[in-house]
């Protein structure tokens, strides 16, 4: 999980050996007053039903390609086991290896014009990006890049790291990269309002305190495959207040697992 500390930094602490955690333990994270990031409290409660489905496709392809290899001996079962694990991790690390660095170049190409991104998909996700925001904003240079931010208030504690924001705009900008065209899924919809509610709300994203205005939050779907834009997202007004309604329940979730946790602990079986 990731944390973020009141000074809307994110929350890295480190063992007393000198050693970064590899999950940080609960007293370290209310000791120092940290908070979780919107995207894992959305996690925690996301529906696992598309994944489910992928992994699903993953396995028939694989039973097929069993059905031409195998020879009568082999036991079927264990070989369509076999290339499905393989299957969906090097599926899982390709996408995922893709949307990182995208995102890694997005951010260095689009502070920097000089930068050259390693691969050419990503050297035109950075020029199909920089013309779009040209063309959309009067003033692209005001735009900052992987900020984070704390946020508290409402009954609400959490923070984040937003891909693209500008104050003078007010504007929020967060890029997805999904292996295919689809339709935005209700967590995205649901991190987009809490990113607009707590940096509207005066939440600390590094220094700069919101002073109450709406900000717009739109999300820009970039293809793994060409670095095109392939659509952009302006959430409306309602579809903002459906997605803060929907994290207000997936935060009260966290916050009721966390509780009947500690009760189920402290039975004596």
């Amino acid at each position: 999980m990731h944390y973020y500390t009141p000074d809307g930094q994110r929350f890295a602490p480190v063992k007393a050996d000198g050693k970064p955690y590899l999950s940080i333990p609960k007293d370290v994270v209310r000791k120092h007053g940290a908070v979780v990031g919107a995207t894992d409290i959305l996690s925690n409660v996301g529906s696992k039903a598309g994944l489910m489905a992928w992994m699903s496709g993953l396995a028939i392809e694989s039973a097929a390609e069993v059905a031409i290899e195998i020879a009568d001996s082999n036991p079927v079962k264990d070989r369509v086991v076999e290339l499905s694990k393989d299957r969906f991790a090097l599926s899982k690390n390709l996408f995922a290896d893709r949307g990182s660095e995208m995102h890694d170049a997005l951010e260095k190409g689009l502070r920097d014009p000089k930068f050259k991104a390693k691969s050419e998909m990503a050297q035109t996700a950075i020029t199909s990006v920089r013309n779009w925001m040209e063309g959309m904003f009067s003033n692209p240079g005001t735009f900052s890049f992987e900020k984070t931010f704390y946020y508290s208030g409402g009954g609400l504690r959490y923070g984040g790291t937003v891909d693209a924001i500008s104050d003078h705009d007010l504007v929020i900008i967060d890029w997805k990269f999904p292996d295919k065209d689809r339709p935005p899924r209700i967590s995205e919809l649901a991190q987009g309002a809490a990113y607009s509610h707590a940096i509207s709300h005066n939440a600390n994203h590094q220094g700069f305190i919101g002073d109450g205005q709406r900000y717009m939050f739109l999300n820009v779907f970039i293809s793994p495959h060409t670095g095109e834009i392939m659509k952009v997202i302006n959430w409306t007004a309602r579809q903002m207040a459906l997605g803060m309604a929907y994290f207000q329940t997936a935060f009260n979730v966290m916050e009721l697992e966390e509780e009947i946790s500690a009760e189920i602990k402290g039975i004596q079986g």
